[in-house]
């Protein structure tokens, strides 16, 4: 890692003020998801707290994002953080009472996602503002670590604090950590002047969104990365958010504990995924690496296709080069990640960051839903390896397609 980025005081103040809001807000969202399904025994309803978290995101992400080129972004960050302890005042107080209702737990969790749905894409491009071009793929190898982190001890946290202590320490401490976050976040310094939130108006609002949108299908270096990024999400990530399922319990007949081992043997290769960036990174360019790690994933899904037919005749064989497959899989998704994050940020005009990140991030997410449908109507329809040869060859289709359009750019440009 370059030595410049350790000493970047400001790079270290957001990565430490985005790591304990996360943590908090991840070990609170798994608490309530605990406390819904204990006290309504109802898996709907303890599934609603995580979509409903979500949704306001998916909903507004795009209009969100014309908010956050308008305002200072670290001055806006603070704000969101302090209204989100104040959030959290409310249920903490009634907890005290034991007047907390599911309604009360449902408003929090969409309040607290329309909140996330303005920091989002305030945030996002925040990287970019303040660490160097240079540097840029390095930094975004330790978000992805510190992601990493995040997601590997919160859940586990959470749980082990709610069981212990109940919901009024969780609200405490993700209390807490929404000011601590703010306190860090107040003194980061951005050079970047940004206009004041009073010219705010209809007319610009949608001037400026109509702006992101045309600068995101000009920008055809942009418009192509993320058109294929967006459908290789709804190739890739419902396949095994479904298919994982599937395959572990209806076809190798699996355990509890096993198919728990496949979870964390997935968040253990996400740890190591930044590592083995680093081990590439100056050995293959950010696009080669970008194509090459969705063809590796194209394979490993054809080998996948391949034992979920059981063709060994031995289950716990086929769970096993499952495991070594997904594993491989999840480590390739490292390099793949900040790949996708380096380029789409160096690929945006610092003027269009925040609309262009809530739009591309919609764009990312949008199409999930209609893959998770589609996904479960194949496993359910169709031959159990069919989902995954095409997907395999989905794979392939969208790097000849991002590769061609990349060869006719640049033979646009030089001519």
């Amino acid at each position: 890692m370059n030595r410049s980025l350790l000493k970047n005081k400001d790079f270290s103040l957001l990565m430490a003020a985005t790591f304990i809001s996360t943590v908090g807000t991840i070990v609170q969202n798994t608490a309530l998801s605990l406390y819904v399904l204990d006290t309504t025994q109802s898996s709907v309803k303890f599934a609603s707290v995580l979509v409903l978290s979500s949704l306001p995101q998916l909903i507004l992400g795009p209009f969100c994002g014309v908010i956050s080129d308008w305002v200072d972004r670290k001055k806006f960050m603070v704000i969101l953080n302090m209204i989100s302890a104040m959030v959290i005042i409310v249920p903490t107080i009634l907890l005290f009472n034991n007047k907390i209702t599911l309604s009360v737990i449902y408003a929090i969790v969409i309040t607290l996602g329309f909140i996330m749905a303005f920091y989002s894409p305030t945030s996002a491009g925040l990287i970019r503002i303040i660490v160097k071009d240079k540097n840029l793929s390095d930094a975004y190898a330790v978000n992805s670590f510190i992601d990493s982190i995040e997601y590997m001890i919160a859940p586990m946290i959470g749980a082990i604090v709610y069981s212990l202590f109940g919901l009024k320490i969780i609200f405490l401490l993700n209390g807490l950590s929404f000011i601590l976050a703010a306190i860090l976040q107040f003194k980061i310094h951005i050079p970047l002047k940004k206009e004041t939130i009073d010219k705010l108006s209809l007319k610009k609002f949608n001037s400026d969104f109509s702006q992101g949108i045309t600068y995101i299908f000009n920008n055809k270096n942009l418009w192509y990365l993320a058109v294929t990024i967006m459908l290789f999400n709804f190739f890739s990530a419902p396949l095994f958010s479904v298919g994982t399922g599937y395959i572990a319990k209806l076809q190798f007949k699996v355990s509890n504990e096993q198919f728990s081992l496949i979870e964390t043997i997935g968040v253990i290769a996400s740890f190591m995924g930044p590592f083995l960036y680093a081990f590439t990174k100056n050995k293959i360019s950010l696009q080669k690496l970008f194509q090459l790690s969705i063809f590796i994933s194209a394979i490993l899904i054809l080998l996948i296709s391949l034992i979920s037919t059981n063709f060994l005749n031995n289950l716990f064989g086929s769970y096993v080069l499952y495991l070594i497959l997904f594993f491989i899989i999840s480590l390739v998704e490292g390099p793949l990640n900040i790949a996708i994050m380096t380029l789409i940020q160096n690929s945006i005009d610092i003027e269009y960051i925040g609309r262009s990140n809530g739009i591309i991030t919609t764009m990312f997410i949008g199409l999930v839903p209609l893959g998770q449908l589609f996904y479960g109507m194949l496993f359910d329809y169709m031959y159990i390896a069919i989902p995954y040869v095409i997907s395999a060859i989905a794979y392939i289709a969208l790097i000849i397609f991002y590769r061609r359009k990349c060869m006719l750019l640049r033979k646009h440009n030089i001519e």
